[in-house]
């Protein structure tokens, strides 16, 4: 399965995909850095130039931020 494919089974307003090879439940962040996030567990994933501004306006409407 790609990871287009596993994105469109999952619920879009809780998963993001970050990075070509990581994709994140937007539920589960517990740190932003410049170029990567903690998720549960503390582990580090990185978010491409390309998806973080995108990424930050998904996490907003997530947790309700304005």
């Amino acid at each position: 399965m790609t990871m287009t494919e596993a994105l469109e089974m999952l619920p879009q307003k809780h998963f993001f995909r970050i990075h070509k090879s990581y994709l994140v439940n937007l539920k589960h962040i517990q740190k932003i850095e410049k170029h990567q996030v903690s998720v549960l567990g503390n582990e580090l994933v990185p978010i491409s130039a390309n998806a973080r501004d995108e990424f930050m306006e998904a996490l907003r409407q997530t947790w309700n931020v304005k």
